[in-house]
């Protein structure tokens, strides 16, 4: 019984928090490319279906959910720690701004979170598909 209360519980967060992110992904896409919603309907309503495919294509491509949420961890994780508060650092602080030497410091922070998202990726990759690491 409490298997299928945990499982309930899922399925209700499941279904009620795809649906606000995916409205606030889409939104953004439709931003970013310019698709004005009430104006171009079958632009809108292609991307909608195109954002919808693509996760349920992967899920039915990718065998193992546990390598893909680890490769996403692996590399998202590093880039939303280490790489994009550097850069909007240096696209929001001008020169006169700046304390001498923190945009080369906030350059070199993004250049290790790249670093470290290509190892991260790089030890998934190997962890799931080869034995090199076991």
């Amino acid at each position: 019984p409490r298997a299928r209360v945990a499982w309930i519980a899922t399925l209700v967060s499941l279904l009620s928090s795809y649906p606000l992110l995916f409205t606030g992904f889409r939104d953004a896409m439709c931003s970013l490319l310019g698709v004005k919603t009430p104006d171009q309907f079958i632009p809108f309503a292609g991307l909608s279906l195109s954002l919808l495919a693509v996760p349920v294509l992967l899920a039915i491509v990718v065998p193992d959910v546990g390598f893909v949420v680890s490769l996403m961890g692996a590399s998202l994780g590093a880039a939303l720690i280490l790489v994009v508060p550097s850069l909007i650092g240096r696209r929001v602080l001008a020169d006169k701004d700046c304390a001498k030497g923190e945009r080369g410091a906030m350059r070199l922070v993004a250049a290790f979170g790249v670093l470290v998202g290509l190892f991260g990726t790089t030890v998934t990759v190997l962890e799931t598909y080869t034995d090199l690491l076991s």
